[in-house]
């Protein structure tokens, strides 16, 4: 066992004073984030320009990629870009890139590429891309990938949008400007640079978070928010309609029980068919049994329910179906006896 223990130890002392002699594996799960911004992009007119940019996290050992930033070529035009790096390396690389400098980082971005052609077929067919390209030309400086990337790309308002090719939140409206992740290594820090050697890895990690660009639409039309909420107020749905259009209801649980008892869901308090403003619209559920709507169910409900159907008193829409047992439609006398039923401890359910 000494033996063994002298052996593993002189192994040890042999790979702190023998660079590379044990290589240490890298276990590290690498994560990277695309994050697409712009800037002077509010309330731009026609032939106006603004900025937009894909940042890439730092600590990302950034080593390559490819990425497409599908832009919306019927209103803008994209007219020149950049790219600036933060961290170790401070550099600012030229628009047009250069494969002849050593020891900096490439980056080249085709403007106007088509999806599906050329000898890089990407993207989708028929949109345009803005094709941009990153690559370390060496590594004499890798510390680079621990700063952040910034490529910024200049474009052109050709033409305000129409209302129904934006979406909207609650900035206002926007063009999307989705983000396709074509390939995305890192460099895996202490390897040796040589052929067969892995130096670099995909990223185990990739987050994307799209582009968005603000402008004035060619309709000035009001959009409105319409929140839906469900039992006990909980929100559910919350959706920007277009001024006189109808919000789209949710679908939400027909029976629900809790502690008080089976509630079921009766419709919404609020009219959303033709949207003017604001809203709130709430789910009615109405307790099972509960004929006065007082919030329990006592023998004064059988006898309401009795009564109804004797037509000595006249209830609402909305009374008849909390007595309404069987569901079929109407207020009867068999309702009104299971509810006393239910309410001396006979039966022990009501759905």
């Amino acid at each position: 066992m000494k033996k063994l223990i002298a052996v593993a130890l002189a192994m040890l002392l042999a790979a702190a004073f023998v660079p590379g002699a044990i290589a240490a594996p890298h276990t590290e799960e690498v994560s990277v984030t695309y994050t697409g911004a712009s800037t002077d992009a509010t309330n731009i007119s026609v032939g106006g320009y603004f900025y937009w940019t894909l940042s890439i996290s730092a600590a990302s050992s950034l080593y390559s990629g490819q990425w497409l930033v599908d832009y919306p070529e019927a209103y803008v035009t994209p007219v020149n870009y950049s790219a600036t790096w933060s961290g170790s390396l401070a550099s600012i690389i030229s628009a047009a890139g250069s494969n002849a400098i050593s020891d900096t980082p490439s980056v080249t971005c085709n403007l106007t590429y088509e999806g599906m052609t050329g000898g890089n077929p990407q993207g989708v067919a028929g949109n345009m891309y803005n094709n941009i390209g990153m690559g370390l030309l060496s590594f004499t400086h890798w510390g680079i990938q621990d700063g952040a990337p910034f490529i910024r790309i200049r474009y052109r308002l050709d033409q305000l949008p129409p209302r129904n090719v934006t979406e909207f939140d609650e900035t206002g409206h926007y063009l999307p400007f989705p983000v396709i992740v074509v390939s995305s290594y890192y460099y895996i820090e202490g390897s040796t640079i040589a052929p067969g050697n892995e130096y670099c890895r995909e990223h185990e990690h990739i987050n994307v978070v799209n582009g968005k660009v603000y402008v004035n639409t060619d309709d000035p039309t009001d959009i409105y928010t319409v929140n839906f909420y469900g039992f006990n107020n909980e929100l559910i749905s919350s959706q920007h309609v277009t001024a006189g259009e109808a919000a789209v209801a949710p679908d939400v649980d027909a029976l629900v029980t809790d502690s008080v008892g089976p509630h079921r869901f009766f419709g919404w308090d609020a009219d959303y068919s033709s949207i003017t403003s604001d809203l709130d619209v709430h789910a009615e559920y109405v307790l099972v049994g509960d004929v006065n709507l007082s919030g329990d169910v006592a023998a004064d409900d059988a006898l309401l329910a009795l009564r109804y159907s004797m037509q000595i008193d006249t209830l609402s829409a909305k009374n008849v179906f909390a007595g309404d047992i069987d569901q079929n439609g109407q207020l009867q006398a068999d309702d009104a006896l299971i509810i006393l039923r239910y309410t001396m401890g006979i039966v022990t359910g009501l759905v």
